[in-house]
């Protein structure tokens, strides 16, 4: 009675059927093409995230460029709002004078003399 016992306690080796290996067989096949097509799904949305990154990037870029030029607009555009010697300047440069002034143009007398010489 008392090696009865014992033996129903030992753990018995138990066979592994075919069965059993080829449903563990089929679960792991499952979840490797379940996990690879998860790795190929991630891997389509990291080029895409990095494709977008490197846009950002660009237009970042470009929004500080136009920045800097906003500046430099805003500045030239104080100048010629409140500066009076760079709208003299400007006047000058577009032929205006001041009233009362005499304008004397002066022109190169061998630029003249070269000129009637070809004609």
């Amino acid at each position: 009675m008392f090696d009865e016992d014992r033996r129903s306690r030992i753990p018995q080796k138990r066979r592994i059927g075919i069965g059993y290996i080829l449903r563990t067989l089929l679960i792991c096949v499952v979840i490797a093409v379940i996990i690879s097509m998860q790795v190929y799904r991630f891997g389509n949305a990291f080029k895409y995230w990095w494709s977008n990154r490197g846009l950002k990037q660009h237009y970042v870029q470009e929004v500080n460029v136009l920045m800097q030029q906003q500046e430099s607009m805003k500045k030239e555009l104080n100048k010629l709002k409140y500066n009076t010697l760079t709208q003299e300047r400007l006047a000058r440069e577009m032929g205006y004078v001041r009233p009362g002034e005499v304008v004397y143009k002066l022109t190169n007398i061998n630029q003249d003399n070269s000129s009637k010489d070809k004609e």
